[in-house]
């Protein structure tokens, strides 16, 4: 058996981190973690953590694989794919021709980890910013608020009827996961996405029950990802969990 590769990963919690512990546990592969906590005044990384990340912008997550500094989830979500995924368990190899684990699926799964970023967390984090930095003593700040939220939330919305309607599709056709029926790299990046905004309730304010129910198939994923061994294997090493609404 060939030796393992020496990969350490810098994990801040409730962030993006969370994607490749996943990715390394899915492809079985061992790693040092270097793990902290947020600030539980500030809820940015504690300037420790900082100190140790061996990069020019000293984020989390990143990755250190041999001679290698790599950062960005959906970056080193594909590289550890690329370099270690040899049976294709998580992503097809470019020019892979087999019958539902392609080129075609391996297309979809970078699509569904480009949106990851660019649709659903850049409109979910964009209304969790403007929450949190709304001044408090704002007159009829709560009205302001809700006014916001509406129109910023319009994007998001549509973006989770987008996915709830692929996921029917999947769900009607006996499959669980995003791309194939099967559990690939398009979860590992896209799940962290979805739990920041139910446990944010981004967008999600104003609607009856919080939204939920509302994106039935969204939900019913959801579940189906946490029960999967390897994500319960990576947040038992990582000590993952988000925290409540900012």
């Amino acid at each position: 058996m060939p030796a393992q590769p020496q990969l350490t990963l810098y994990h801040l919690n409730a962030s993006r981190a969370v994607r490749v512990a996943w990715t390394l546990a899915a492809l079985s592969l061992s790693y040092n973690a270097v793990c902290s906590e947020r600030d539980p005044n500030t809820g940015v990384a504690p300037q420790e953590l900082k100190d140790k990340i061996p990069s020019p912008h000293k984020k989390s997550p990143t990755l250190v694989d041999g001679d290698l500094v790599l950062q960005e989830s959906g970056a080193i979500i594909e590289y550890l794919c690329e370099k270690y995924d040899d049976a294709s368990l998580l992503m097809p190899k470019h020019g892979a021709k087999g019958e539902g684990w392609g080129e075609r699926e391996r297309c979809k799964i970078r699509e569904w980890i480009a949106a990851s970023e660019g649709t659903y967390l850049m409109h979910g984090i964009s209304i969790m910013y403007a929450r949190s930095r709304l001044p408090k003593d704002l007159p009829n700040r709560a009205e302001v608020w809700a006014q916001m939220n509406k129109v910023m939330s319009v994007n998001l919305h549509n973006a989770l009827t987008h996915l709830d309607d692929h996921l029917a599709k999947v769900h009607d056709s006996g499959g669980k996961f995003l791309v194939g029926g099967r559990l690939s790299a398009a979860e590992m990046a896209m799940l962290f996405s979805v739990q920041l905004i139910y446990n944010r309730e981004l967008s999600l304010q104003g609607l009856e029950n919080g939204g939920k129910g509302r994106w039935q198939e969204v939900e019913k994923w959801h579940a189906y990802c946490e029960q999967e061994q390897s994500w319960k294997q990576c947040t038992e090493k990582v000590g993952w969990k988000l925290y409540g609404l900012l």
